[in-house]
């Protein structure tokens, strides 16, 4: 299965601008301007990335990026914002943000966050598969 990320940000030229900046053959990039689609994307598809803008109109970045972890705990989450406060830094880590950047964003640092992102997305899968597979191995024994 294709590695995906998907961009949500309600801005829709910032929007654009991300997913041109970050297409790449390596993984395939959803785009999209509302945060309820993206939600329902989110469960549906299961991406690997997620880069969420933290400040959209229905539901906020933070409350995005909780409900797809909560569907699926391996999506790693970036957030986007403009200043984040200390209160919302805690918030982006109770919720398990893999990382945040600051507008405007370095677009060197961005694609080298979303590597980052991917590797740490993967290396969750693995270690769920190495335990099922022990687990199972240990079942089968005692069984």
């Amino acid at each position: 299965m294709r590695k995906s990320l998907l961009i949500v940000d309600d801005d829709k030229a910032f929007a654009k601008m991300l997913c041109d900046a970050l297409k790449n053959k390596d993984y395939a990039v959803t785009c999209m301007t509302d945060s309820q689609s993206a939600l329902d994307y989110a469960l549906e598809h299961q991406p690997n990335v997620m880069l969420v803008d933290w400040l959209m109109p229905e539901m906020d970045g933070l409350e995005l990026a909780k409900r797809a972890r909560e569907s699926n705990p391996f999506v790693q989450v970036i957030m986007i914002s403009v200043d984040p406060s200390l209160e919302s830094m805690v918030k982006m880590h109770d919720v398990g943000i893999f990382d945040y950047l600051i507008k405007p964003l370095n677009i060197k640092q961005l694609r080298t966050i979303v590597k980052e992102a991917f590797v740490h997305s993967e290396r969750w899968r693995c270690s769920l598969d190495k335990y099922t597979k022990n687990l199972k191995k240990k079942k089968g024994v005692s069984a």
